[in-house]
Formats: C-alpha cells, structure tokens, sequence
C-alpha cells in the first residue's frame, strides 16, 4: 500500500499549527484568528478532497508522455536522478506560480491562497480547488526528459512540503548564506505582501536563487500588509474559489470580439481591452479590510467542532485510498464539501444555515447507515459509525442553540 505523503504530513502539519498558535499566544503576537484559520483549513481540504477523486485523471498525460516520448531514460547515479527531479520540479514550479500571478486564469485560480490578511502556517494549507486541473501542464517537459513518474511525484511532494514551513511571521531572518539561496519565511512574506514595492515577487518554492536570476526578487525591508487588492469578505472557502473564476468567465463572456473573449484569459490582472493596457493598481491600503462576520461564540465552537469528523474522513481517504470503494469515495467527498459550505454559513450566520444544515446531518444519517450496513466490518464503516453518532449529538445541539430562542442570525 502507497501512503499518500500529504496525508501522512496532514497531522504534523496541524501540531505545528498548534505550537505557532501557542507560542504566539505566549509572546502577545496577534498571528490567527479563528474563522480566518478555519477558512484556510477549509480550503486545504477542499483541495485534497478534488485531489482525491483527480489524482488518476491527471498523472495519465504524464505516465504516457515518459512512456511513449521521452528523448532518455536515467540510469546514472541515484542522486544524479534525484538532483535533476528536484532542481526541474523547482524550476517548472516558478514559472508555474509566475503564471498564477500574471494571467487572469492563473490569478482566478491562485488568488485564494492570498486572501487571508493573516501570515501563519494555517494560511500554507489555504490552496485553491481549480489550479490543479491545468498545473501539471508546466511539469509535463520532466515526462519528455526522462524523470520517471515516482521520482516526480517524490519530488514534487517534497517541494510542496518545504513551502509549508515559509508561511510564518515568528521566524526573522536567517544566515544570509541561506536566505541568499533559499526560500526562507522572510523571503515569502515578501510574496503575500500587497505593499507596492512587493507586488508579484519572490515566486520560487525552494531555491530563491530563481528569482535572482529571473529579476523577480525583493528582499523584505518595510513591514508586510497581507491579503489582497480587492478584499474577499467572506469566510467561505466556496465562494473564495468560485468567486474570481465566476468574475473571469463574466468579464470573458462581456467582451464584444470573439478574439479578446478568448485572449482575457491570457491577459494580466487588471487587463481593460478599450485601453489595451492593465489599468491602474487600486489603493493601498485597499478598502474593504479586516472583514468580520462577529458571530456568536456558540456558534463559532458548533463550527469549529465540524472539522473534526471531516478531518478523519480526509486523513482515511489519503492514508488508505485503496479501501474506498468509488461510489462510498463519493459520497464522502459530497458529504466533505457540503459540510465546508454549511460550517462557512454557520460562521456567517447566514439566514438559510438552519435549513441546511439541518439537512445536511440528516443526509449524514441517513448515508451513514446505508454505509454500515455494507461495510460494518471495515475502517470505513468504523470511520463512518463515528460520524454518525457525532452527527446524532450535532443535530440535537444545532437544534437547541439555533432554534431555542431568538437567533441572532442576520444576512
């Protein structure tokens, strides 16, 4: 059986949340806050549950291309392979994030992993839904020359994991050897910043020396102000993804040619066809910043204890994906994003959260005991008998704090 690497990092990941969370209580530094963390949460398993059900569909092009084209096959030293798989993810990877930030396709899919105004760890699992469904076009030369697919994957991981560990305020600079080659937390900070002078720099994932040569680099002076131009204000992960491709295709569909519908798409951010030039950077500070749905404590804690469930069915989906039977893998993964929207909603405390997420636990019930029922005798149907009885005590304390009373829930 495989392990799927995220999956096996997805705890470690949530301790280090945890140890930044406490040593930034402890040194009176204002680093998390709950509903932002929980939307950055939401979107990293968003990801992992779209990655889930894509993971075949998009390694296919790359097995066929190192099968059938590739111009060599590595049979050198092992750490020659390795150099050359990790050097080439690394390069493919800046010219990957470069496009995320100067197309407006890369930009509608990229800008979620920018919206938090906050810097932490938590933000590092906030990865857009859509971008891996184009992404791995940028690796496909790797195929062509020769890097076989286990040591891609390998290596890809491996950069992903390393670009966790950069998205923190609590760690300055380091040795300027390593922050001369390196991507470093100050490096990256750099990134995230909407200040002017840090605008669309730093795009390397682990060798800053990318940058350097590319003329992309800005070393970090002023202090960072984090988060976007045009501020999302919301706390749904939904609609943080959905939102910028839904603009795209609207601005798209708008245009009068046929040719500029179509070329908005490879246009930068901000591109005005009338003008034929990319039209002035909004404010800076922009408007619209530190949104905050302010809602009840009680339900922010009814929210925050939804991830639990959620969280074990993803950790099983990633650490034993083989034991999943399609049909049950779907109805997870349904029962994952439903649970996303709903726990937004709750946070939001949206008018029509009641009926939905009332809904939502019944559908959890009721799916739930058609799971047991076939797979009793599995980790699934022990996985899922957790659930469900969560789910029953959910549904009675959903029930008393927002039916018991007036509710505060406001549009």
């Amino acid at each position: 059986m495989k392990l799927d690497p995220i999956g096996v990092a997805v705890p470690f990941f949530m301790a280090l949340i945890g140890l930044e969370w406490v040593i930034s209580v402890a040194s009176k530094k204002k680093v998390y806050r709950l509903n932002d963390t929980l939307t950055d949460l939401s979107c990293g398993i968003g990801d992992q549950l779209l990655g889930f059900l894509a993971k075949g569909t998009l390694a296919f092009a790359y097995v066929w291309i190192y099968e059938n084209l590739r111009i060599y096959t590595f049979e050198a030293n092992w750490w020659v392979s390795w150099v050359f798989a990790m050097l080439g993810v690394d390069f493919f990877h800046y010219w990957y994030h470069r496009f995320s930030h100067r197309t407006q396709l890369g930009w509608a899919t990229h800008v979620v992993h920018h919206q938090s105004e906050e810097y932490n760890l938590a933000v590092a699992l906030r990865q857009s839904w859509f971008a891996k469904f184009y992404s791995w076009v940028f690796y496909i030369p790797l195929a062509y020359l020769g890097v076989p697919v286990e040591l891609y994957v390998a290596s890809f991981a491996f950069n992903l994991l390393y670009q966790f560990w950069v998205h923190t305020r609590l760690i300055n600079r380091l040795p300027a050897v390593f922050e001369w080659v390196f991507n470093t937390p100050s490096h990256h900070r750099v990134h995230h910043a909407i200040n002017t002078k840090y605008l669309d720099k730093n795009y390397s994932g682990v060798l800053i020396l990318w940058d350097r040569i590319f003329g992309t680099f800005e070393p970090e002076v002023e202090e960072p102000l984090y988060g976007t131009l045009k501020p999302i204000q919301s706390w749904s992960a939904a609609w943080a993804n959905v939102s910028p491709c839904m603009k795209l295709l609207k601005d798209s569909l708008s245009e009068e040619r046929l040719f500029d519908k179509l070329t908005l798409w490879a246009r930068p951010p901000g591109w005005d066809t009338r003008t034929a030039r990319v039209i002035q950077v909004p404010k800076f500070p922009p408007d619209g910043r530190e949104y905050d749905a302010n809602p009840r404590r009680t339900a922010m804690m009814y929210a925050l204890i939804q991830f639990g469930p959620i969280s074990l069915v993803l950790t099983t989906l990633l650490l034993i994906p083989d034991q999943w039977p399609s049909h049950v893998a779907w109805i997870a993964v349904i029962y994952g994003f439903w649970t996303l929207v709903s726990v937004a909603a709750i946070y939001e405390e949206r008018p029509w959260v009641r009926s939905f997420e009332v809904g939502r636990l019944l559908g959890v019930l009721l799916a739930g005991l058609w799971i047991l029922s076939n797979y009793s005798n599995s980790t699934i149907g022990l996985v899922t008998g957790g659930i469900v009885s969560y789910c029953f005590l959910g549904l009675g304390i959903f029930v008393v704090t927002h039916f018991a009373g007036r509710s505060r829930v406001t549009a």
